[in-house]
């Protein structure tokens, strides 16, 4: 019923991600506060952990890890900066489908938020113990670095100036 719109075979191809590029629901911004800077150190490590070939790094793509730290990237222009001194309140929503990179996006975003000055998060995964505790041992090994005496790959945890607490 749509098809009288000029431009709707590429709406369906933007919409379904067979335009080349992934989807994304997160409209472009221009002007964004944020940019990596010299000092931070979460983001760098957790990008290098997605870089490196396994048994030491996540082994991730190329095209996968730029398509992290994009879809990243601009979320954090929509939230606002902590250094700013006017208050404002951000919500998001992570939706996907199974093994489709939710938990690399959000470990993604957590860091570049903790670089730029953010600190507290709170993650809700899982209604069962066995997907919220599988969703913590990740963080745990990816984001914290600690590594819970397994070989999996995790962040060096020594090299953090300011260390990760966790109420779980």
């Amino acid at each position: 019923e749509f098809r009288h719109i000029e431009c709707i075979d590429e709406i369906i191809d933007y919409a379904a991600g067979t335009d080349g590029n992934p989807v994304v629901g997160i409209p472009i911004d221009e002007g964004s506060w944020y940019y990596p800077k010299k000092g931070h150190e979460y983001w760098p490590s957790y990008l290098s952990l997605l870089r490196s070939e396994p048994p030491l790094g996540k082994g991730f793509p190329k095209k996968a890890v730029k398509s992290v730290d994009t879809a990243t990237n601009r979320i954090m222009s929509h939230i606002f900066d902590p250094n700013e001194p006017s208050h404002q309140t951000s919500y998001g929503l992570v939706v996907g489908y199974v093994q489709s990179g939710k938990t690399a996006n959000f470990t993604a975003l957590i860091a570049k938020a903790a670089d730029s000055g953010y600190d507290l998060f709170v993650v809700l995964s899982g209604m069962f113990n066995d997907l919220r505790q599988q969703t913590q041992m990740r963080l745990d090994r990816e984001l914290t670095g600690v590594s819970n005496g397994s070989d999996e790959p995790h962040v060096e945890r020594e090299q953090f100036s300011r260390k990760w607490n966790k109420v779980t």
